[in-house]
């Protein structure tokens, strides 16, 4: 149907799927988690194995479940930049919330973590549209 020809009660379902489409996509996105600063080819062959290890032994012993588990990591870009340029970005998907919340929680304790002479920063990878909303909040949050 075209949306001329929608009655005002499929208009305003039509936008309720919407929203609940977007706060959907928010949810899914929201288990992400940015590691900036690892020191680049330290992943070795298995990069998904190495970020596993990595996050369970050096970043949050004893924190994080034993059932600890990883949807996929994403390297943003691609390519390897050449020396003297800041690392590649990676993106973890951290299928449990509380892993994901245990995990950023200890990143912020430990203030700083270091590899190989490296700083290593941890952030929630918020949506552009979470990202452009958050100024917003600011106002409110400075008024208190």
């Amino acid at each position: 149907m075209e949306p001329e020809t929608l009655t005002p009660q499929q208009a305003a379902s039509t936008a309720e799927l919407e929203d609940l489409h977007s706060q959907l996509h928010l949810l899914h996105d929201s288990a992400e988690v940015c590691i900036i600063g690892l020191p680049e080819g330290m992943e070795g062959s298995s990069a998904m194995l190495f970020i596993k290890n990595w996050l369970r032994t050096k970043v949050a012993p004893r924190v994080l479940l034993d059932m600890f588990t990883m949807e996929r990591m994403q390297m943003m870009p691609k390519h390897h930049p050449p020396p003297g340029v800041p690392s590649t970005p990676i993106r973890v998907r951290i299928l449990m919330f509380r892993d994901h919340n245990a995990m950023l929680q200890k990143a912020k304790e430990n203030a700083l973590t270091v590899v190989d002479n490296t700083n290593v920063s941890f952030f929630p990878d918020y949506t552009l549209a979470v990202q452009r909303t958050r100024p917003l909040f600011l106002v409110v949050k400075n008024s208190e």
